[in-house]
């Protein structure tokens, strides 16, 4: 959390480390992708709160400096403040991004695969798609109010018919709970 090896990437590696850990303790059950990292996105301001309760002060008791090109410059042996740091924060961020994790993010994942399966198979009744022309199709209509937007259609759906596209848009409508 506090090592910053590259210029960019960091918050993907620290994000890395948090899922090779979880994996590593069994946390996760083996093959299982925990999407931790969605809800730690989510909560971007409160993981730069978290990070500077412990960067502000350690700045104030460090000897550096800004070099030219923009990196940082530190004098001195600094590795007890990196050793011994109060990670208390640090923790309680990370369980709280498990906990959403665990009881808002893995249920929407689950309701929206349940979602997409009922609407394949209502598609696939009316016409067969590849499944990477129907999960567009899928995509496209939950994003606009359960409609087929016409820039759309002639992008992706030329071959389908009024009738066709009709029927698919109801499908996902009603898989989704919405209007058809």
């Amino acid at each position: 959390m506090f090592i910053h090896p590259f210029q960019d990437a960091n918050g993907r590696l620290h994000r890395w480390l948090i899922h090779y850990v979880l994996a590593r303790t069994q946390f996760t059950p083996q093959g299982l992708i925990f999407p931790v990292s969605s809800v730690m996105l989510l909560r971007r301001a409160e993981y730069d709160r978290c990070l500077e309760r412990i960067s502000r002060p350690l700045l104030q008791v460090l000897d550096w400096r800004l070099r030219p090109d923009g990196s940082l410059e530190v004098e001195g042996d600094t590795a007890a403040f990196y050793r011994y740091f109060d990670a208390t924060a640090a923790a309680e961020y990370l369980f709280a991004c498990i906990d959403a994790t665990i009881t808002q993010e893995l249920k929407s994942e689950l309701e929206f695969l349940i979602r997409y399966q009922r609407a394949r198979a209502a598609m696939q009744a009316i016409v067969d798609l590849p499944e990477r022309k129907a999960a567009l199709f899928v995509k496209l209509c939950a994003q606009n109010e359960f409609k087929l937007a016409k820039s759309k259609r002639r992008a992706h759906f030329e071959m389908l018919t009024d009738a066709e596209v009709k029927e698919l848009e109801d499908a996902v409508a009603e898989a989704w709970g919405g209007a058809g």
